[in-house]
């Protein structure tokens, strides 16, 4: 989250400093833009209510690079 927190800030200032805009109007507009990431959803396999989007992005990425190394050493031991 505070990755997200990062770049949200980064695209607020770059929105005020290329546009010229005031920061309430630059903060809107990125709102707007990460608006998707933040949709409610559910994910089944790891929690009962709903997330946002961006969180099960970056829970399905962590748990497939698990995924991956289990596979691999799996087959290792074969």
């Amino acid at each position: 989250m505070l990755e997200v927190r990062d770049h949200v800030i980064s695209q607020v200032t770059d929105l005020q400093v290329q546009e010229n805009l005031s920061f309430e109007k630059a903060f809107f507009n990125t709102k707007i833009a990460w608006e998707p990431e933040f949709k409610m959803t559910k994910y089944f396999f790891f929690y009962t209510e709903e997330i946002p989007l961006i969180v099960k992005k970056v829970i399905k990425a962590k748990n497939n690079s698990i995924l991956l190394k289990s596979f691999r050493f799996a087959l290792l031991l074969l």
